[in-house]
């Protein structure tokens, strides 16, 4: 049966790159001045790179650029990626609010993010970077220093009995707790207590989705979730777990949020202050991203849950990984 599977899946995969042969022959015509590694029929250059772990994968692509120059080409089945090592040229992509659809390879994230800031383009991108865009402003974060300080506080400590000025020893899984953290305290305004051993189901959602993401990423063939359900299915319930986990969180933690401030309108004097932060018998309350967006309005209409959710998550993604 499983046999069954990969060969229908296979067959599918040839079908859309007959298909697609027209295009990839004029992107081709384009791309014909720009170097790049040996391709071979229908793979492309994944040959090359396909069995790779992440650190590998990317020391290869050093030796590519190294080998064709600071912009080189790259095709996988029927998608052509260029890849550019160009300090100019990546600034002038990066500061566009124009180039702003992201390629096809963003597809995995879909499910868990949806069209959040990350994956949106067009009038909802402008939309959403409208609404976010003033949360990282100094005098917003300058709120949340205290939070650094007591999460970082706590990495040191616990940083404390492992440094014997001896032992080798990998700071990576370490700093992933502190900035999730971090980014859940003041994305969300809810502590998750991912250093202290008292992790929540959510936090370990995220660690694992993120390392799922990003060994996705490099196998082309799986970024087509039907594909994934066919050929990996035990991964991909993993997925669908996963997904469940953070976005019921997420979910439940907007729901929470919404109501207390239903609350605060109804029995306070609460109001927002000159400088947009939530105060509450004067005392200012730190305006999470969470806040902001739940206060937000796009046309005169305030974002639904979903909206709210996608943002979210986004924001723990992108500063979790980041």
């Amino acid at each position: 049966m499983h046999l069954i599977l990969i060969v229908v899946a296979f067959v599918i995969a040839v079908g859309v790159a007959i298909k697609s042969h027209g295009s990839k022959k004029y992107m081709r015509s384009v791309i014909a001045n720009i170097p790049g590694p040996h391709c071979i029929p229908i793979l492309g250059c994944l040959y090359d790179v396909y069995k790779l772990n992440q650190k590998d994968f990317f020391k290869r692509m050093e030796d590519f650029i190294g080998k064709y120059g600071r912009v080189i080409r790259m095709w996988g089945f029927n998608r052509l990626a260029i890849m550019s090592a160009d300090i100019e040229l990546n600034e002038q992509l990066l500061i566009s609010n124009d180039h702003i659809t992201k390629n096809r390879n963003y597809e995995t994230l879909h499910q868990w993010l949806g069209k959040g800031l990350l994956i949106s383009n067009g009038k909802k991108w402008h939309a959403r970077r409208k609404i976010i865009t003033p949360t990282f402003h100094f005098k917003i974060l300058e709120q949340f220093v205290d939070v650094f300080e007591r999460q970082s506080s706590l990495v040191l400590e616990i940083l404390k009995e492992r440094a014997d000025g001896k032992t080798v020893f990998d700071i990576y899984p370490f700093m992933c707790l502190l900035t999730l953290d971090i980014i859940a305290e003041s994305a969300m305004g809810t502590k998750v207590n991912a250093q202290s051993g008292q992790a929540i189901p959510y936090t370990s959602a995220v660690r694992e989705m993120t390392i799922m993401m990003a060994w996705r990423f490099q196998q082309l063939h799986l970024h087509n979730e039907i594909l994934f359900s066919i050929l990996q299915p035990i991964k991909k319930m993993r997925q669908t777990k996963l997904i469940q986990i953070m976005h019921q969180f997420t979910r439940n933690v907007i729901a929470k949020r919404r109501e207390e401030l239903k609350n605060n309108k109804r029995n306070t004097n609460a109001a927002y202050n000159e400088d947009n932060t939530y105060s509450e018998i004067g005392a200012k309350r730190r305006m999470a991203l969470l806040d902001v967006l739940l206060q937000a309005t796009v046309n005169g209409e305030p974002l639904t849950d979903e909206d709210i959710r996608e943002e979210v998550d986004t924001f723990m993604f992108e500063g979790h990984d980041t």
